[in-house]
């Protein structure tokens, strides 16, 4: 006879078995033992995201477009006098301008902006919802209303809203020629979002203007200050060479050459300069045939040195009249960029306009249509997960293979559960039920292996109570006495709880534990039951009951005789975790019988117990699955 389960469910079972390799089988058998999770989670987790979902507003986007065009003339103006601060508008990029605190400021303020109207990743949405009732529970009455400017924060908020980008940058010999500016803003207030974006275009043209002026100014004010300087009559040695020309000039290089070649062109300079080096050259010659102080040699140097301070006054005058002219060119374009800049001449404009964008009900279900198809697909990658992790740490046993892999035995039978009803109204000759008696069966074929003869002990354990044992002995018991050529005795061997003796009322009858004390004679211990070939001993009075440990003589005489009067004898005991009888009681049976529940006996505890009866001498004949359900549902295979 196969060591399988039988019928269909016993199939499907053989099927997940002979798959190949221990850990595919076991991560499909735990999946479908654990279907309802991945079900639950499948479902669960896109009803929570749609929901949350629902609380999360969408989100709008308006954009517009601001070009910057600069004069060349005057940026490269700009680039010079505002070198030294590395950035004409206050250090500022205008994309930086655009998103800094003050306009976002000034933008709430006008448009009279609330939180609702500040796009938020949609987690702090949900979650601000989600709190909102649960804020006044611990909000002061004395701080509710202690913020100054409510706008300050909706500002500061607002500024994660805008989005700036820079589609176009010209440049031209290091000179910004112009600048395209995309300007974004995301809001939930769809017929609010487009003013939003127009607004903080136009704030940002104002911003531009008032800085611009202002830097014009000072670098009008500066120039005139080194005109009057040099008309005051500075030395203009100092505005040839020194920082204050490379500032107020452009660079200091241009008038070095530029200058220089400009200034030596004077005639009044060259004749000057023509004089000093025929006086050199004079002197040079009179220096090889006289000495240096002779009168001749004097007269030359006299000379050389009237020459030269003549050549440094012309050349004095000359500088400052040159730098005089250049500082009043710069400070008239200086003049004339502050009155472009402050009578708005410079061009910049929203070349392209925010419009309000459009809602639809296509979007609106497209938006919960992608939620709920990420969320399927996250939900189903949730419940594999906890599943598998679940089957990873689960130790107890589902299955035949997981039954073979904690002790080495087979699955002899497996049982499904049975409602109260059914136990109830059951009566001895009725048993075993009908879907027990497969399983029933199957053990009843593995008794044959015990060879041929009368007088068999089969011990009927498990590794621990609660495993519904009791009445898998007392169906087998019924279904071997069906041969009404076989004598079987039914043993309470559970002094624990005596089960067996409490379902056949015999719970007050003298057993088994007065014959080992003495107090009753055999003949005064067995029952007939209603099934004729069919004895009965009760476990007898446990409420004294001794240790079975002193009493191995008078029961191995007792199990004896019984094996000479009985052709079987089914003897069931407690749990081998529960008790020390187990093991006792199994040194004298011919084999055992261990009872396993689906789902709640561990594979640990299993090995043990086989393993503690192995040590008296007996090998179990095989594992009973008592509850035992399937994962696939019936009408799948049915």
């Amino acid at each position: 006879m196969q060591n399988k389960d039988s019928g269909i469910p016993g199939l499907v079972a053989a099927n997940i078995d002979s798959l190949e390799g221990g850990s595919p089988r076991e991560l499909i058998t735990k999946l479908f033992l654990r279907f309802h999770l991945l079900v639950i989670c499948v479902v669960a987790v896109p009803l929570v995201a749609l929901s949350l979902l629902s609380l999360v507003p969408p989100n709008f986007t308006s954009s517009a477009k601001v070009l910057l065009q600069y004069d060349n003339a005057n940026s490269s103006f700009f680039s010079e006098i505002a070198r030294p601060k590395g950035q004409i508008i206050s250090g500022q990029t205008n994309a930086e301008l655009m998103k800094s605190t003050s306009l976002c400021q000034r933008v709430a303020r006008k448009l009279d902006l609330q939180d609702s109207d500040i796009a938020r990743p949609a987690f702090k949405v949900a979650l601000g919802k989600i709190a909102k009732p649960f804020v006044g529970l611990f909000k002061s009455d004395a701080g509710g209303d202690s913020e100054e400017d409510p706008f300050i924060r909706v500002g500061e908020d607002f500024k994660e809203s805008i989005d700036v980008k820079i589609v176009r940058k010209e440049l031209s010999a290091r000179e910004v020629n112009d600048e395209l500016l995309e300007v974004s803003v995301a809001s939930p207030n769809r017929a609010k979002v487009a003013d939003m974006a127009r607004l903080v275009c136009l704030e940002f043209i104002d911003e531009y203007y008032r800085l611009s002026e202002a830097e014009a100014a000072k670098a009008f004010h500066y120039l005139d200050e080194q005109v009057r300087s040099v008309e005051s009559g500075a030395d203009a040695d100092m505005f040839v060479s020194g920082t204050d020309a490379k500032e107020g000039l452009g660079s200091g290089s241009a008038m070095n050459q530029w200058g220089e070649r400009k200034i030596m062109t004077n005639p009044m300079i060259e004749s000057a300069g023509q004089q000093v080096a025929d006086l050199e050259l004079e002197l040079s010659r009179l220096a090889g045939s006289r000495t240096s102080d002779s009168t001749e040699v004097r007269k030359v140097e006299a000379e050389l040195d009237r020459a030269r301070k003549l050549l440094r006054e012309l050349e004095s005058k000359e500088a400052s009249k040159f730098v005089l002219s250049v500082l009043k060119d710069k400070r008239q374009q200086a003049y004339m960029t502050l009155q472009l800049y402050k009578n708005r001449l410079i061009p910049i404009s929203i070349v392209e306009e925010p419009q309000t964008p459009r809602d639809s009900m296509t979007k609106r279900v497209l938006r919960y249509v992608v939620v709920g198809v990420a969320a399927t697909v996250g939900g189903m990658a949730l419940g594999l997960a906890l599943v598998f992790f679940l089957g990873a740490v689960d130790r107890r046993l589902y299955s035949s293979w997981g039954v073979s892999r904690a002790c080495g035995l087979a699955l002899v039978g497996s049982i499904p559960p049975l409602s109260k009803s059914e136990i109830a109204g059951a009566s001895l000759e009725r048993l075993p039920l009908g879907e027990a008696s497969r399983a029933v069966v199957q053990v009843l074929g593995q008794l044959d292996l015990l060879g041929e003869g009368g007088g068999k002990v089969l011990l009927v354990t498990g590794a621990a109570e609660g495993e519904g044992k009791t009445f898998i002995t007392l169906q087998l018991a019924a279904a071997l006495a069906r041969d009404k050529r076989a004598k079987v005795l039914l043993v309470d061997g559970n002094f624990e709880n005596n089960s067996i003796s409490k379902m056949l009322a015999a719970g007050s009858n003298a057993g088994l534990v007065d014959i080992l004390k003495g107090e009753a004679r055999f003949a005064d211990t067995v029952a007939s039951t209603v099934v004729p070939n069919l004895a009965f001993m009760a476990a007898g009075n446990v409420a004294d009951r001794p240790a079975l440990g002193f009493y191995r003589k008078t029961l191995r005489e007792l199990f004896r005789g019984l094996r000479e009067r009985y052709d079987l004898i089914v003897v069931d005991t407690g749990g081998v975790h529960t008790t020390s009888d187990a093991t006792i009681l199994a040194s004298e049976a011919d084999s055992v019988l261990a009872v396993i529940r689906y789902g709640v006996t561990r594979r640990e505890p299993l090995q043990n117990a086989v393993q503690q009866l192995e040590q008296v001498g007996v090998r179990p004949l095989g594992v009973v699955m008592n509850f035992r359900k399937y994962p696939i549902p019936k009408f799948l295979y049915g």
